[in-house]
């Protein structure tokens, strides 16, 4: 985009004059449109960053982005159709949520579910109350991550590294 628009600022070089006033001064004489583009381009990159800040996690939660990735092109729209409903089916258990333990519910971002389509890309947060946080951070309960949804079943423990990671990036915050 940016080398496309420099092009097109010098095919417009024509109308636009740059005149030396004296020493050390310096005027640049353009019609409207010969605008440098790059503000504009600054402010569409300020808005990208907006959007990728408004995904990370708060202090008290941790996000994910989970892709739903189906490989045979005939059948990305039966798949995907046959998940709606996932983001109701997301979440993190600390422990055994039926003995005391805590489950953090997947909070997906609005917009990328409805009734009759799904994207194959979801971006999700668990919020932590302050007492399932030190249990994530402390390591002493099981962490599993866990999708139960009627069409797809399945959990991942959390461990290793990967704990210690956002444990400390929970610890941090």
């Amino acid at each position: 985009m940016r080398a496309e628009a420099v092009a097109a600022m010098d095919e417009r070089d024509v109308r636009r004059n740059t005149r030396e006033l004296g020493r050390p001064i310096e005027c640049g004489i353009s019609a409207t449109d010969d605008h440098d583009p790059l503000p504009r381009e600054l402010l569409r990159i300020r808005d990208e960053i907006d959007v990728y800040n408004a995904l990370l996690p708060a202090g008290d939660e941790l996000s994910a982005t989970m892709l739903i990735e189906i490989t045979e092109s005939d059948r990305i729209r039966e798949e995907l159709v046959r998940l709606i409903g996932i983001d109701e089916a997301v979440r993190l258990e600390i422990g055994d949520p039926t003995r005391g333990g805590f489950t953090a519910r997947g909070e997906f971002e609005a917009g990328r579910s409805k009734a009759d389509k799904l994207s194959a890309v979801q971006y999700v947060r668990f919020h932590f109350d302050v007492p399932a946080r030190q249990a994530f951070i402390n390591s002493t309960e099981r962490v599993r991550l866990v999708i139960d949804h009627p069409n797809y079943r399945h959990s991942a423990l959390i461990d290793g590294a990967v704990r210690r990671s956002l444990a400390r990036d929970l610890e941090a915050a």
